[in-house]
């Protein structure tokens, strides 16, 4: 029998490859190109393309053999943790991150309303990756960095389209 998290991520990957797949059929009706610059189908088109192509990798490594544990279960160390139930999540800590990265989103867009999305997102990347993905402060602030300069680079400087 398959793990419940693995028919649970196919069928959301399954979701998400159909509204891509719609999203990649209504961008062929618009225009990749707009004179010198990107038209309205630009991003639709690009974009679907990923996520099924990501998607799609993610469906094939999920639906492979099942992983084993590192640990050979004959040691004494790898029998406990086998009958251990405190390696998988809980559902309590799975809803309290959810609803952590929902209320960062959501202060994250209304930053936005006034003209503070720059900060808010820098603020709200730095705080996943610092608590949620438990990567530290140096890797949360480095990679909050970079992210930020290339948002910025590619639409305030490439597309010339003002983020604040």
């Amino acid at each position: 029998m398959a793990p419940r998290n693995r028919t649970s991520e196919l069928l959301f990957l399954g979701g998400l490859a159909l509204f891509a797949g719609i999203t990649l059929v209504g961008s062929f009706g618009m225009p990749f190109t707009s004179g010198l610059t990107f038209g309205p189908g630009f991003l639709p088109l690009i974009m679907s393309v990923a996520v099924l192509a990501i998607g799609a990798l993610i469906a094939l490594r999920r639906t492979g053999p099942a992983q084993t544990a590192d640990a050979p279960a004959d040691t004494a160390q790898g029998s406990a943790a086998s009958t251990d139930d405190t390696a998988t999540p809980s559902a309590t800590g799975d809803i309290r991150t959810v609803i952590i990265c929902v209320t960062l989103i959501a202060v994250t867009i209304v930053a936005a309303s006034y003209g503070l999305l720059l900060l808010a997102l820098g603020v709200c990347i730095a705080l996943i990756t610092a608590f949620l993905l438990k990567r530290g402060w140096i890797v949360a602030l480095v990679s909050t960095a970079i992210t930020i300069a290339a948002v910025y680079a590619i639409f305030d400087l490439w597309l010339q389209i003002p983020i604040s």
